[in-house]
């Protein structure tokens, strides 16, 4: 699998490991809402790479879903896309937001690229759902509102998925966490983050480690991950793990008057 079909792969893959409180479909597209919460939660996944002309009468289907909950309209758009969707919304005044890359690895080489060369300053503590430190560090680290907190509690556990939420400790303190979900072969990694005062001293590093051992004992032998693209000091983290660019990904959203 190469080409727009993988692109179309991993970016349903993604769907799984963020998964909207509300879901329709509309044809080979995904309508998703969640209480306006996060751009991938309510938007539409356009990601099937199928036909499509400015005369699709899921455009209608798309706006009444939005306007009936009073929310933007706005596309999930990557390279996995219809061709031309892009520039039309575009033309139609859609606004570009939070440019990413998708970037993925070998299993094998993330781990061993990673590994922690007996580095004990740390503890990695490996969840099977997220406990309520991580849950309170994941709200802080990300700057979310801590009033928040319920939304992505539920969130989480509509996460069907095998999944790791992965905890870097030091000194009884989370300074990171991550998150990791499995399925057919493939794992993908969100919500990696550390404590901004503990930057620079390897604990992305050995947060990645972490989900990708973690991954590899799931059977996974292909790891993906998306990044702000902007977001230099985590892409060089990535590349030096053995991540490499594969696609890349944004939002059209179409803000009211």
């Amino acid at each position: 699998m190469q080409g727009k079909a993988l692109y179309s792969f991993i970016d349903r893959l993604g769907i799984g490991t963020w998964p909207a409180q509300e879901t329709e479909p509309c044809g080979t597209w995904l309508l998703r809402a969640s209480e306006g919460v996060t751009k991938r939660a309510n938007s539409v996944w356009t990601g099937n790479g199928d036909d499509w002309n400015p005369d699709d009468i899921r455009r209608e289907q798309v706006e009444q879903f939005y306007k009936s909950r009073e929310l933007p309209v706005r596309y999930h758009i990557s390279d996995a896309s219809p061709d031309g969707l892009d520039a039309w919304l575009e033309s139609q005044g859609y606004v570009i937001e939070a440019p990413c890359l998708i970037m993925t690895a070998d299993t094998t080489e993330a781990v061993q690229r990673t590994y922690r060369d007996g580095n004990e300053a740390f503890r990695a503590d490996i969840l099977s759902a997220p406990d309520n430190e991580w849950m309170r560090t994941f709200i802080a680290l990300e700057g979310h509102k801590p009033e928040l907190l319920p939304f992505y509690r539920r969130l989480f556990s509509r996460i069907a998925l095998p999944a790791a939420y992965v905890k870097i400790m030091q000194e009884n303190e989370t300074v990171a966490v991550g998150t990791s979900v499995t399925e057919h072969g493939w794992a993908g990694f969100t919500n990696v983050v550390v404590h901004p005062d503990r930057r620079g001293h390897g604990i992305g590093k050995r947060l990645v480690h972490e989900l990708a051992a973690w991954s590899a004992g799931q059977g996974a032998d292909k790891l993906y991950l998306q990044v702000i693209a902007d977001n230099e000091p985590a892409v060089r983290l990535y590349r030096s793990a053995g991540y490499d660019d594969l696609f890349s990904y944004h939002y059209r959203t179409k803000f009211e008057a």
